[in-house]
């Protein structure tokens, strides 16, 4: 019986590391969808603002929240996936729920920052095309 605990601890351990995997690539995405964001900002800045200067304002601030984020984040994860490779590889780690809480905290931190991605690109493309 404790065999079988073990294995279906590693197998759970290996599938919150391929989650981890996951959520480094959507962090990639979302480094990327910024640096577009940044360069069509840059470029729309001076005709937006004499239209919408306080749209303006607030976009460039949630581009720069966003970055932030996107930086605090992509950290915390790559912490995380490095925890649980070594929780992995050492089979005599004690696995806690902190793990568990704290894989829990970062997946619903991604989805908060692609939510704000969405927002700001549709923000961001309004003011474009007017």
């Amino acid at each position: 019986m404790n065999t079988i605990e073990n294995l279906q601890l590693s197998a759970e351990l290996q599938e919150l590391y391929l989650e981890n995997k996951e959520w480094i690539s959507q962090l990639n995405f979302l480094k990327d969808e910024h640096r577009f964001f940044d360069k069509l900002f840059a470029n729309e800045l001076d005709r937006a603002i004499k239209r919408t200067p306080k749209e303006v304002l607030a976009i460039g601030k949630s581009l720069g929240v966003l970055k932030i984020k996107i930086e605090k984040l992509e950290a915390l994860t790559l912490k995380h996936g490095k925890l649980i490779e070594t929780i992995l590889k050492d089979k005599d780690q004690h696995v806690g729920l902190e793990l568990l809480e704290q894989n829990a905290a970062i997946g619903q931190e991604i989805n908060l920052l692609l939510d704000a991605d969405r927002d700001i690109k549709k923000h961001l493309f309004t003011m474009v095309e007017q």
